[in-house]
C-alpha cells in the first residue's frame, strides 16, 4: 500500500505530487473528418457572413446536421480550427478550462506553457480568470491567413463548440462562456452548434450584434439539397418524384431524410400526417436498417453502443471480433451516422441519435446482468484509454463500485493537480457510504474534493482516514491524512485542534522515525513545522523542527514546497523576535519567486509575506508597495485567497505611520470584498479597527472592537492573536481610566507571551507595562507609590528596549507614535539604550510632544547651541563651511532663536539684521537668507514662513535656549525633567555617540521634581546666551532672562544641598553660579561656609 501511495508523490515537478497519466488521444478536442458529403452551399454563404460577427450560434434539432455543417465548411474554406466536443461534464466548469486547455495545446504546440487550470484559490475571481484564460487562449491562435480572403470571404481561426445544449439551463458554465465570448479579438470567430436557441445569459451578445443565429429554418433542406443528399447516398438515381416524396416526408429534416434513403420503400407510402418526426427515429433504424443487418453487425453495434467513444482495438476487444476497425471504417464511409477523428490515432463515435436507438435496443436484447457486464468491460477500457470521465459513468451505470473506487484512486490527485474538485466529489459520493466509510483513501481524497468548499468536514474526514489507515498500519496514508489536517488550519482560520494532531505525529515517530519517502518527509516537515509555529511556537526549535524546514527550503526538488517552507519559516521567526533570520528567509523565498514557474497563488502568498514582515521591520513603503502589487496580482488573475490578509496588513503599515484615512480605506475594503467568514480573518479586522480607535482616540470604538476580538481569541485558537488581543485591551481599558481590568489583561498578555517564548510579544508586553505604569504613577495618591511605580516602569522599559536592540525590533502590534514618544524620550533622559532609541526614533521619525522638548539626546535633525556658544547640529554633526562662512544665514537663526523661534514677524527679523535698508531691498535680502538658510541647514520643514511670520519648526529643531525655559518651566510645575516624580538613581544603558555627559553633580540623589528639573536646566546652562553677540540689541532682554533664572536654579539647589549635608555639590553648584556671575556676594558666602563644614579652611580663606 505504502507504494502506492508514494507514486502519488513523484519526485520534482512544477505541479508537485501529480499522478502521472498516459498520454493518450482524446476525441472531445478532436475535429471530426469529413467525407462524402453533400456541400451546403446555401449555408456556407449564411456562414460567410455570420462571421461578420465575433460569435456564429446554429441551432436545431437533433439529426438537422449542425456538426456535419460546420465540419464541411472548415473543409471548404480551409480554416484551421480549435474542436471542443461539449457534453454534461463540463458542468464542472474546471472541467471545461482543463480540456479546453488541453485543446487549445493542441491547435497551438508552439506554446510550451500550458493554460492556467481552474484550481481552488480561483474560488472568488472566477470571472477573472475566465477572462485571462480567454485572452491567452485567443492570443496563441494567431489567424494563420488574413481576416479576408482574396475573394471577399473571411479566413482566420474558428473556434468550435460542438453540442453545446448538454449544458444544464442552471449550469455556470453560460456565464463563464458569456464572459470569455465577450473578449473574442479581430481574425477568430467562435461557433456553436446546439439544439437549443442561445440561454438567456447570451442575450447582451445579442443585443450587441456580436452574435449572429443560424436556426432551424435556415438548417432545412432545401429540395435541392435533399436531391443531393439522396443522390450520394443511393446507388441508382431515383426519380425526381421520388425524391420529392422523400424531402417532403423527411420536412427538411437531414437525419430522416438520410435514413430514408438509406431503406427501401420507406418513400412510396407517404404518411397521412406528413413530415417525420424525430422521435420516430428509433422505429426507421428498426424497421429499414437494424434488423436488416447481418446477426455479427447487430451485435457489434449493440455491444459498441455502451463505448461513447472508441478505436477500432477498443472495439475489438470489447466485441471479440476482429473484423471491428473495418466494420467501423465501413459506417463511416457508407455515412452510417459514425463520425471518424483523428488525434493522431483514429478514434470513431456514433452519433447521438444513432447511439440512443442502439442503446435501448441493449436493454431490450441482452439481460441486465449481461448489460453490467458489458458495462464495466467497456469502462475498464475507456479507463486504459484515459477516458475516465466516461468510464466513472459506466461505473455508476453498472453499481460496480469497487472500479470505480479504484478508478478514484488512481486519478484523484491528478483531478485536484487541474482544479476538477467538483466532479471528484461528486463520483465519491456516488459510492455507498459503507464503501467510503471503509476505505480509508476514499476518505482522504473525499476530504480533498471538500477542501475548498466544507473545510471543517474535510478536516473530519482526513481524521477519520487517519484512523483507518492507523487500523492498516500503512503509515504513508497516516502521514498524508495528518499532513492535509494540518494544512486544514489555515484554511479554517481554526488553530486549537492541532495539539491533538502534534500529538499523533508525535507519537508516530516516537515508534518509527524513517518515512516511505524523502517526497513524503519533505511534506511532513513542512506541515509539522507550521502547526507547531502556529500552536506551539515553543517546540518548533525545541525539536529541531525549524532546522528541517530550513533544510526543506534549501534542499528539496520540489519549488512549490521550497517556497511553502520560506513563507512558514519567515512568518514563524518575526513572530518569535527573530528579525534577522524572517529577513533572510523572505530573501530566500523572493529568490524563487524571480527565477520563474511560479503559479498565481504562490506569487501571491510570497507578496503578503512580504506584506506583513515589511510593517512589521518598519519598512511601510515596501509593506504598502507589497500590499499594492499582491492585490494588483489578485485583480489580474482571480486569485482573491489572500485579500483579507494583504488588506489587514496595509491597514497595520498605514496605522503605523499614523496614516488614519488610508487605514479607514483598508478596513473598508476588508468588510467589502466578501464577508469575513474565517474566525482568524474576523478576528484580525477587530484588532485593526481597535488600533485605529486608540490612535484616532475613538476610545467607544476601540473598547467595541477590542471586545469582539477576544470574542473571536478562544475559537480561534492561535497563541499570537491571544497575546495581541489581551495587550490591545490593557490600553483600552488604560485610556478608558479602567486601571484595574488594565492590569489584568496586561497580565494575561505577559503570561502569553513567556508562554510563546516569542522575544517580539516580550517587547511588546514591556512596553505596553511600562507606559501603563508610568501613567499609573502620575495619577498615584502618595509619592512613596509614585516612586515605587516609576522604578518598575523604568525597569520593564530597559528590559523591553534591551530586547528590541538584540532582536533588531522596529514595530510592533499597536504601535502608537506618541505612547512610543513619550517611551524614547524617557529611555533617553534616562541614557537607556541610547543608540538604539536614536535609531528607532529616526526610523519611525518620532515627533517628541512640548513636554519632552527638552531632551538633548534626541536625534533632532537640527540642534541650535547658543548657551556659552554658538554650535548648529545637522543629523548629529557640526554644520562646517567649505567656503565662505553664511554670515546672514546664521545671523537670521540666532535671531529667530532670541525671539523665541515661534511665529517671528518677518518685519522684526528685518529690523534686527538689516535696520537701515527699505521696501524692496530688504524683502530681497530676507529672502535670499532665509533661502540660504533652508539650504544650510538641509531641511526646509525645519523653517516655516506663514502669513508673514517665521518659525523653527520644533518637530525638526532643538535648541539648548528652549530646553532650558522648558526644564525651568517644569520645576516652577513640580515636574521632574525626564517625566518622573522622583528618582533616586540614574538607569543605565549602552551610549556610545561620544557626546559629553551632562554635567551634573558627581553624586545625584535627588528625588524632588522640581530640584531634578532644576538640575538639568543648570546642566544645560554652558554659558551666556550668544556670548559673540552682547552689542546686538536683540539679544540683550533674552539673555538677562536667562541668566537671572540660571542664578536662582543655581542657589536653590545649593541651599537644597547643604541641607542634605550634600556639601561637595553645594560647592560644585555655587563654583558654577560664580562662573557665570563673579559678583554674586552670595554665592561667595555659601562657598566660604560649605569649605569651612568641610574642614578646607585654606579654600574658605583663598575665596
Amino acid at each position: 500500500m505504502e507504494s502506492a501511495w508514494k507514486d502519488c508523490y513523484p519526485a520534482g515537478g512544477s505541479n508537485g505530487r501529480i499522478m502521472r497519466q498516459r498520454q493518450l488521444s482524446i476525441a472531445k478536442i478532436t475535429r471530426p473528418r469529413i467525407t462524402g458529403v453533400y456541400e451546403r452551399k446555401r449555408l456556407f454563404k449564411l456562414l460567410d457572413q455570420g462571421r461578420a460577427s465575433p460569435i456564429v450560434w446554429i441551432s436545431g434539432p437533433a439529426g438537422s446536421g449542425k456538426t456535419t455543417l460546420v465540419g464541411s465548411y472548415l473543409d471548404a474554406r480551409n480554416l484551421s480550427c480549435l474542436w471542443y466536443q461539449v457534453d454534461e461534464g463540463d458542468g464542472d466548469i474546471a472541467t471545461f478550462f482543463y480540456y479546453l486547455g488541453l485543446a487549445a495545446k493542441k491547435a497551438a504546440p508552439r506554446f510550451r506553457k500550458l493554460l492556467p487550470l481552474l484550481t481552488p484559490e480561483y474560488a472568488f475571481g472566477i470571472p477573472v480568470f475566465t477572462r485571462r484564460f480567454f485572452e491567452e487562449l485567443f492570443s496563441r491562435l494567431n489567424p494563420p491567413s488574413p481576416p479576408f480572403d482574396k475573394g471577399g470571404r473571411r479566413g482566420g481561426f474558428v473556434i468550435v463548440f460542438d453540442n453545446y445544449h448538454h449544458i444544464p439551463e442552471a449550469s455556470p458554465l453560460h456565464e463563464i462562456l458569456q464572459i470569455g465570448l465577450s473578449t473574442i479579438p479581430e481574425g477568430v470567430t467562435v461557433i456553436v452548434t446546439s439544439r437549443a436557441e442561445p440561454p438567456a445569459m447570451f442575450s447582451g451578445l445579442r443585443a450587441n450584434k456580436q452574435m449572429e443565429l443560424i436556426g432551424w429554418d435556415a438548417l432545412r433542406l432545401t429540395p435541392e439539397e435533399s436531391r443531393g443528399i439522396v443522390q450520394l447516398e443511393k446507388d441508382r438515381r431515383l426519380p425526381a418524384g421520388a425524391v420529392a416524396a422523400l424531402h417532403e416526408k423527411a420536412g427538411g429534416w437531414a437525419a430522416g431524410l438520410i435514413l430514408m434513403a438509406k431503406g427501401t420503400g420507406v418513400a412510396d407510402e407517404p404518411r397521412a400526417d406528413g413530415a417525420l418526426r424525430p422521435e420516430e427515429t428509433f422505429d426507421y433504424f428498426a424497421s429499414e436498417l437494424f434488423e436488416k443487418a447481418d446477426e455479427p453487425i447487430r451485435e457489434f453495434l449493440l455491444r459498441t453502443a455502451v463505448l461513447p467513444k472508441m478505436t477500432p482495438d477498443m472495439a475489438e476487444k470489447l466485441t471479440k471480433n476482429k473484423n471491428a476497425g473495418t466494420i467501423l471504417a465501413g459506417l463511416n464511409r457508407r455515412n452510417y451516422f459514425t463520425e471518424k477523428r483523428h488525434d493522431p490515432s483514429l478514434v470513431y463515435q456514433y452519433h447521438p441519435l444513432f447511439r440512443e436507438f442502439l442503446r435501448a435496443r441493449v436493454n431490450k436484447v441482452f439481460s441486465p446482468k449481461y448489460v453490467i457486464t458489458l458495462q464495466v468491460a467497456a469502462a475498464r477500457l475507456l479507463e486504459d484509454a484515459g477516458q475516465i470521465e466516461d468510464a466513472a459513468f459506466l461505473f455508476i451505470s453498472a453499481e460496480s463500485w469497487a472500479s470505480l473506487a479504484n478508478l478514484i484512486a488512481a486519478h484523484a490527485q491528478a483531478m485536484l493537480t487541474q482544479g476538477r474538485h467538483g466532479t471528484l466529489r461528486e463520483w465519491i459520493e456516488r459510492l455507498p457510504q459503507a464503501v467510503r466509510d471503509t476505505k480509508p483513501y476514499m476518505l482522504y481524497w473525499h476530504a480533498h474534493g471538500l477542501m475548498p468548499f466544507q473545510p471543517g468536514v474535510s478536516r473530519a474526514l482526513f481524521e477519520q482516514a487517519y484512523t483507518l489507515f492507523n487500523r492498516r498500519q500503512d503509515r504513508a496514508g497516516m502521514f498524508l491524512s495528518l499532513c492535509s489536517a494540518f494544512d486544514m488550519s489555515l484554511q479554517e482560520g481554526l488553530f486549537g485542534y492541532l495539539d491533538r494532531l502534534i500529538a499523533l505525529l508525535q507519537g508516530m515517530l516516537r515508534k518509527d522515525r524513517s518515512f516511505p519517502s524523502p517526497e513524503l518527509k519533505e511534506q511532513v516537515t513542512t506541515s509539522m513545522f507550521n502547526a507547531l509555529a502556529m500552536r506551539q511556537p515553543w517546540n518548533a526549535a525545541k525539536q529541531s523542527w525549524d532546522e528541517r524546514a530550513f533544510a526543506c527550503l534549501r534542499q528539496s526538488r520540489n519549488k512549490n514546497l521550497r517556497i511553502q517552507a520560506g513563507v512558514y519559516l519567515t512568518v514563524y521567526h518575526f513572530y518569535m523576535g527573530n528579525m534577522a533570520k524572517a529577513a533572510h528567509m523572505l530573501s530566500l523565498i523572493r529568490e524563487e519567486v524571480r527565477s520563474g514557474d511560479v503559479s498565481p497563488l504562490l506569487t501571491i502568498t510570497v507578496k503578503t509575506t512580504e506584506a506583513i514582515h515589511d510593517y512589521i521591520a518598519a519598512d511601510f513603503d515596501s509593506s504598502l508597495k507589497a500590499v499594492a502589487e499582491g492585490l494588483r496580482l489578485a485583480d489580474e488573475t482571480g486569485v482573491h485567497v489572500w485579500d483579507n490578509h494583504l488588506l489587514g496588513h496595509g491597514c497595520g503599515a498605514a496605522l503605523s505611520i499614523g496614516d488614519l484615512g488610508l487605514a479607514e480605506e483598508f478596513l473598508r475594503r476588508m468588510q467589502s470584498i466578501r464577508p469575513l467568514a474565517r474566525p482568524l480573518d474576523i478576528g484580525y479586522f477587530h484588532f485593526m479597527s481597535a488600533w485605529h480607535g486608540l490612535l484616532s482616540r475613538d476610545l467607544d470604538r476601540a473598547f467595541e472592537q477590542a471586545g469582539l476580538l477576544l470574542e473571536v481569541i478562544p475559537a480561534v485558537g492561535f497563541l499570537f492573536s491571544e497575546f495581541i488581543g489581551y495587550v490591545m485591551m490593557a490600553q483600552v481599558q488604560h485610556e478608558r481610566g479602567n486601571l484595574s481590568q488594565a492590569s489584568k489583561f496586561l497580565e494575561l498578555g505577559r503570561k502569553t507571551a513567556r508562554r510563546t517564548g516569542s522575544t517580539w510579544f516580550g517587547c511588546m508586553s514591556l512596553l505596553a507595562e511600562a507606559h501603563i505604569t508610568f501613567g499609573r504613577a502620575e495619577n498615584a495618591g502618595s509619592e512613596n507609590t509614585r516612586r515605587a511605580l516609576s522604578r518598575h516602569g523604568t525597569d520593564c522599559l530597559q528590559k523591553a528596549l534591551a530586547i528590541g536592540r538584540e532582536q533588531g525590533i522596529a514595530n510592533i502590534y499597536g504601535w502608537r507614535p506618541d505612547v512610543m514618544a513619550k517611551l524614547c524620550a524617557r529611555a533617553l533622559a534616562l541614557e537607556i539604550e541610547v543608540d538604539y532609541v536614536r535609531d528607532l526614533i529616526r526610523k519611525r521619525r518620532l515627533v517628541p510632544d512640548a513636554r519632552e522638548a527638552h531632551v538633548e539626546a534626541w536625534p533632532w535633525p537640527v540642534k541650535i547651541y547658543a548657551l556659552g556658544r554658538f554650535r548648529v547640529d545637522i543629523a548629529g554633526k557640526p554644520l562646517t563651511f567649505s567656503g565662505k562662512v553664511q554670515k546672514k544665514p546664521l545671523e537670521m537663526l540666532k535671531v529667530l532663536v532670541a525671539f523665541g523661534g515661534d511665529e517671528v514677524a518677518e518685519g522684526r527679523i528685518t529690523d534686527a539684521l538689516w535696520p537701515e535698508a527699505e521696501g524692496d531691498a530688504v524683502r530681497l535680502s530676507f529672502k535670499s537668507a532665509l533661502h540660504r538658510l533652508r539650504q544650510l541647514i538641509g531641511n526646509d520643514e525645519a523653517v516655516r514662513v506663514q502669513d508673514g511670520k517665521v518659525s523653527l519648526d520644533r518637530r525638526y529643531c532643538w535648541a539648548d535656549v528652549w530646553a532650558f525655559e522648558k526644564l525651568m518651566q517644569d520645576a516652577e510645575a513640580g515636574r521632574g525633567g525626564d517625566g518622573e516624580t522622583g528618582r533616586t538613581e540614574r538607569a543605565r544603558g549602552r551610549r556610545s555617540d561620544g557626546e559629553s555627559k551632562p554635567r551634573y553633580p558627581r553624586h545625584p540623589v535627588t528625588v524632588s521634581p522640581r530640584l531634578r528639573s532644576l538640575e538639568r536646566a543648570v546642566s544645560l546652562y554652558a554659558g551666556r546666551f550668544l556670548p559673540g553677540e552682547e552689542d546686538k540689541p536683540w539679544s540683550v532682554s533674552l539673555r538677562e532672562r536667562l541668566r537671572n533664572k540660571f542664578l536662582r536654579a543655581v542657589g536653590e539647589l545649593g541651599e537644597s544641598s547643604e541641607r542634605d549635608g550634600k556639601l561637595r555639590n553645594a560647592v560644585e553648584y555655587y563654583q558654577k553660579g560664580l562662573e557665570v556671575d563673579d559678583l554674586a556676594e552670595e554665592f561667595y558666602r555659601r562657598l566660604i561656609v560649605c569649605h569651612h563644614k568641610l574642614g578646607r579652611k585654606a579654600d574658605a580663606v583663598k575665596v
